[in-house]
């Protein structure tokens, strides 16, 4: 795995500290992608006006379907074959 170093700053706002941390290249991205998707969530709960409750009925058909896909990920992960069923082996 590549890695860079990056200075980030952290700490409380009185007392700030720079520390190096490794990040891999693709880490922007999905930092990127991560705020995109916050903005895009909260803009969809303004336009139709959602309470919270109401938004978190939509939010849960979006997490079934990341579910069904997180299913096969995870079983090549433990696996290596993603037609091989959970459980121990």
């Amino acid at each position: 795995m590549i890695e860079v170093y990056k200075a980030r700053v952290t700490g409380r706002a009185s007392s700030k500290k720079e520390e190096l941390v490794k990040i891999h290249p693709r880490e922007e991205f999905v930092d990127k992608a991560e705020n995109r998707l916050r903005s895009a969530i909260c803009e969809i709960q303004r336009e139709f006006d959602l309470t919270d409750n109401e938004f978190l009925r939509v939010l849960c058909v979006a997490l079934d379907s990341i579910r069904s896909h997180a299913k096969y990920g995870i079983r090549l992960e433990r696996h290596g074959d993603i037609n091989c069923p959970g459980g121990l082996e």
